[in-house]
């Protein structure tokens, strides 16, 4: 398999490390499987297009903001069939205290309040997406009040997504949870690329942990490895470390892309 470009030793390392990850599953006779969500999509933009170009035919889960999404990006969305939207909170408003960490539908709110935003957006998205909105929440910044995932089944939700691993146990009065592994955004230094190295590296050890524990996807509450992107704020290296990813496991025998939203 063709290597990455890459002019930095550590970045070509990462990325062998990645492939010989999915070589291992292909000796082990199973198939490593894929989502990518890419959050905060509202409007038809440059960086969308970018976006859109890059992933080609791959499955991508756009999470956009109800209250904000435009017609413009529901045409867009019409148009690639490969694409589908998922719900991405209400407003992306902070209710927070400043003294915490932010969230919009977290604990300082009443369900009350948050349900009426649900359904609103809930039924705004499906109203401009039709059959491409998948019932599937995604809180803003990745946190949610633990009251809150009960109540989505009652809005039509079907499955939530945050980050990290869950060791989340099925229960029929809650939905399924469909994380994301790899965010190639360090948020905390300058909102800048992570880097090759530190995102193929959570990556690998999602893939890694599923492996060696036979874990399925279907069969699992760790769902597939999930990649997380927020085409809005990529700078080049974002970009650059996206279309080598995408390439590799498209390319790669052992590898698959999913719509668990679907």
């Amino acid at each position: 398999m063709t290597m990455p470009h890459s002019h930095r030793v550590n970045d070509l390392t990462a990325w062998a490390a990645f492939i010989a990850e999915l070589d291992a599953w292909r000796d082990a006779g199973r198939v490593a499987a894929f989502w990518w969500r890419d959050d905060d999509a509202t409007d038809d933009t440059t960086a969308l297009t970018r976006l859109l170009d890059i992933a080609g035919d791959t499955p991508l889960s756009l999470a956009s903001i109800p209250r904000d999404a435009t017609t413009a990006l529901a045409n867009v969305v019409a148009a690639r069939p490969n694409i589908s939207v998922i719900q991405h909170g209400y407003a992306h408003a902070n209710h927070a205290p400043d003294d915490e960490k932010k969230a919009e539908f977290g604990p300082h709110r009443s369900l009350d309040a948050m349900q009426r935003d649900l359904t609103t957006g809930f039924k705004r998205l499906r109203r401009l997406f039709g059959p491409r909105f998948r019932p599937m929440f995604v809180p803003p910044w990745n946190r949610m009040a633990d009251t809150l995932a009960p109540l989505l089944p009652r809005i039509g939700f079907q499955s939530f997504s945050t980050y990290g691993t869950t060791l989340q146990t099925r229960s029929p009065n809650i939905p399924t949870q469909i994380n994301t592994h790899a965010d190639i955004i360090d948020w905390r230094s300058g909102r800048k690329f992570l880097g090759d190295a530190a995102a193929l590296d959570l990556t690998i050890q999602h893939l890694s942990f599923c492996r060696q524990r036979g874990l399925h996807y279907t069969n699992s509450s760790h769902g597939p490895t999930g990649l997380l992107t927020h085409h809005a704020a990529h700078d080049d290296a974002c970009w650059t470390f996206i279309e080598n990813l995408v390439r590799v496991i498209t390319d790669h025998p052992a590898a698959i892309w999913k719509d668990p939203a679907a």
